[in-house]
């Protein structure tokens, strides 16, 4: 679906995706051509060093190929000077069209280049250990992917590489604190098992911070929040050795969301904040660990609303920005200080008035082998009891590795009741049920 087919394909996808770059003084206005672009290139992607002295860019290739999408095609990576026109080719890596079939293969060659944040001009990339078949032995060490680092004093030759750090699983992502804490994580998909780890800066062994299942929405633990920091570099914001965790908050009674502040010391986390709980909501002394003070929280402080952090307004976690609606309120943002009342920003109305009085149920149910699942139920506004409705069932199945998983409660029964331009949601508002 959607591959090339021809020739003519070809060529509108060539025309499509050539551009040059521009580099423009914020200042003046004035812009210029970066010669290395000049009369245009088939760019995937750039990015600016810390530094502002180089920029690294992701070049499609040619041939191209019908039996891969565009990101398997072949790409050259370089690293383009910023002062002259200068270019280091880094990596040619040809289309990816023999990666191995198995759960967790992965390419063959270095992949997911990027410039560290924390250093002038030190660029990052993964390479598989076990020539990317999870089929195959690890390494020595009982690793499948190992991230290294290459500078410009080397002219970001991979031959001059240097190790981080080696993973037992692949690679997921990694980021960093300002001070260059490393927060990693791996994961391994046959078995939905995701591992993340702290590596301290000059360190050689990290520490494991998360060992669990990425499919058990119960006990996620939320991911780092950032902030823009030195140089525009985007960091975990880190304060006093705590960083905040945010997290969709899953549960019996719905989605939570939440904000943790987290010790890397203790590895122990503080909830700081979390979505108001509903007017009724059944909960007990055992929901008590996951709110605010471990308390279970009064009926006056309870509302039918689904609320989220947006992000963080200061480094000590003293004020966020939030959103807050309900099922009849669309989504308005709120700042939320500490020991204050939120106070409102944005207005914005209902976009889509035709759905008003369109009732939102979420129902529990029990499958004939006895999976327990959830589902949305979207009820007409003249809809009452005992009337019958023709019925529309819009489901989309996945998989998961336990029954409990997939039992588990998905969403907020509260969240606005919207439309996108192909949800069956409209025929709600012509007196269907939607399920």
């Amino acid at each position: 679906q959607d591959l090339l087919k021809n020739s003519f394909d070809e060529a509108k996808f060539e025309y499509f995706t050539t551009v040059e770059v521009l580099v423009v003084d914020l200042a003046s206005a004035a812009a210029r051509v970066l010669p290395q672009s000049a009369g245009g290139v088939m760019l995937r992607g750039v990015q600016v060093s810390p530094d502002g002295a180089y920029c690294l860019a992701t070049v499609t290739t040619k041939p191209f190929s019908y039996a891969v999408p565009v990101g398997k095609f072949g790409k050259r990576v370089e690293v383009w000077s910023m002062r002259s026109d200068d270019v280091n080719v880094v990596a040619e890596l040809p289309v990816n069209d023999d990666q191995p079939i198995t759960f967790d293969s992965a390419p063959l060659g270095p992949r997911n280049f990027a410039f560290h944040p924390c250093m002038d001009s030190e660029l990052m990339f993964v390479e598989a250990l076990d020539g990317g078949d999870f089929k195959n032995d690890p390494d020595e060490d009982g690793c499948r992917d190992g991230i290294y680092l290459t500078s410009a004093k080397d002219s970001f030759s991979l031959s001059s590489r240097r190790s981080l750090t080696k993973l037992e699983l692949r690679f997921a992502g990694i980021s960093f604190t300002e001070s260059g804490i490393a927060w990693i994580e791996e994961f391994r998909w046959d078995d939905r098992k995701e591992k993340t780890w702290l590596l301290e800066p000059g360190q050689s062994e990290k520490r494991l911070v998360f060992d669990r299942s990425f499919e058990d929405r119960y006990t996620d633990p939320g991911v780092p929040m950032a902030m823009l920091g030195k140089n525009g570099q985007s960091f975990i914001v880190c304060n006093d050795r705590c960083i905040f965790m945010r997290g969709g908050g899953a549960s019996k009674h719905g989605s939570r969301p939440f904000v943790d502040k987290f010790n890397l010391d203790t590895l122990k986390s503080e909830r700081i904040w979390r979505c108001v709980a509903g007017t009724d909501f059944e909960m007990d002394e055992a929901d008590a660990a996951a709110e605010v003070g471990g308390r279970i929280p009064a009926a006056d402080e309870r509302l039918d609303e689904f609320q989220a952090v947006v992000c963080l307004l200061d480094t000590r976690g003293d004020q966020f920005l939030i959103s807050r609606q309900s099922k009849v309120d669309a989504p308005n943002f709120y700042i939320l200080s500490q020991g204050e009342p939120p106070r409102q920003i944005t207005f914005f109305e209902h976009p889509q008035p035709e759905l008003l009085g369109v009732q939102k149920e979420l129902v529990r149910y029990k499958r004939a082998d006895g999976v327990e699942l959830t589902a949305n139920l979207y009820l007409p506004k003249d809809w009452k009891e005992g009337d019958k409705r023709p019925c529309l069932m819009w489901a989309y199945p996945r998989e998961y590795k336990s029954a409990e998983a997939a039992g588990q409660v998905k969403g907020s029964k509260f969240s606005f009741i919207k439309a996108y331009w192909g949800s069956p949601l409209f025929w709600a508002a012509k007196g269907w049920v939607i399920m």
